[in-house]
């Protein structure tokens, strides 16, 4: 295929999201050669005037995009190209029918079974008698063109795909990191994207988690419909000396005055984690790039429920609490913290 190839909408329509208010519009290449090629293009606001928009060119993952697999990190990094766009009010999010680099999803499936014996994900793809990565990003400049745009802010750790636009006429006038920090099930995949197909990230640094840091309560924000909260609370999170996962480490004065240390952690994959000295489980899980929920359980059942929610500017965030008193009534109760550092 050329790397310059006409495209012609077929479909644009209305579209209210969770993220925010896009239009949706339905693409498909014009070859004689093949059957065309098809993709859909999510855009937010005027991106055709002012500066270049923000960008992302996301191959489909049904598994990660769906389903919310853990093998991979593709369902986190659309909701995070998702939520950017939103945040800056204007931009494109072009999704790409490429399952599985391009080998489609029964056999990213049969990579997966050759993964689980052992392969990583570039040698399952080369053992099923594929090439390690088989997308094209033709399809994707075409309808860049088509939007008007000619240069833009491109959303990726792929330089691949910088390439692709820059030979198709869109320039790329910067590269935004698409960074989602590595869980245990994740690591080895993320390593192989960087080791063998040149991915520009380092999964063995994840100290450029937006969560991390150290946060004061600001008491002014404190909504309690069960218990009496104390008046200050001061939260460390940072990566333990094992490097994966998070450890939170909380200081702060209960509503008696009494000083409580606490500290805690786990891997963000919602494993359940035994607390030493008290007959509860904690599993903390990554919802996407700015949720991580925390759920406690006593005797095998919900105890209580949080959910950390980080702003878009980074520099607050919202700690929600979902529990049943032991009575058995349910409660919510929420506070902001504020970045110290």
């Amino acid at each position: 295929m050329s790397q310059n190839i006409d495209v012609r909408k077929v479909a644009e329509a209305d579209f209210p999201s969770r993220f925010g208010h896009f239009r949706i519009f339905g693409f498909e290449s014009c070859t004689a050669e093949a059957a065309p090629e098809e993709a859909v293009a999510l855009v937010m606001g005027d991106v055709a005037a002012g500066n270049p928009p923000l960008v992302r060119i996301h191959s489909q993952c049904l598994t990660g995009d769906v389903f919310h697999s853990l093998r991979c990190d593709c369902g986190a990094q659309l909701e995070l190209a998702l939520e950017s766009i939103a945040a800056e009010g204007r931009g494109v999010l072009i999704y790409d029918n490429q399952e599985g680099r391009g080998i489609g999803l029964l056999n990213k499936l049969r990579a997966y079974e050759l993964q689980d014996g052992g392969a990583d994900t570039v040698e399952a793809n080369q053992q099923l008698g594929f090439q390690a990565d088989l997308r094209g990003y033709e399809l994707a400049g075409g309808i860049l063109r088509y939007l008007g745009l000619t240069a833009v802010r491109l959303m990726s750790n792929n330089p691949q795909k910088i390439q692709a636009l820059e030979d198709s006429g869109v320039r790329v006038a910067e590269r935004i990191p698409s960074i989602i920090p590595p869980i245990a099930s994740t690591e080895d995949y993320l390593r192989t994207k960087r080791d063998k197909l040149g991915h520009l990230f380092d999964p063995d640094k994840p100290s450029d988690d937006p969560f991390l840091g150290v946060w004061e309560l600001d008491p002014s924000t404190l909504d309690y419909q069960f218990g009496r909260p104390g008046r200050r609370a001061i939260y460390t999170i940072e990566v333990p000396p094992k490097g994966v996962g998070f450890q939170f480490t909380l200081d702060a004065d209960d509503a008696d005055g009494k000083r409580m240390h606490h500290v805690y952690g786990g891997n963000l994959d919602g494993t359940e984690v035994p607390i030493p000295g008290h007959p509860v489980t904690l599993a903390l899980r990554r919802v996407d790039q700015r949720r991580i929920e925390s759920v406690l359980k006593r005797e095998g059942k919900v105890a209580d429920r949080w959910m950390r929610t980080l702003a878009a500017d980074g520099q607050t965030m919202t700690i929600t609490q979902h529990g049943v008193t032991p009575e058995g009534r349910e409660f919510v109760n929420t506070g902001v913290y504020r970045r110290v550092r």
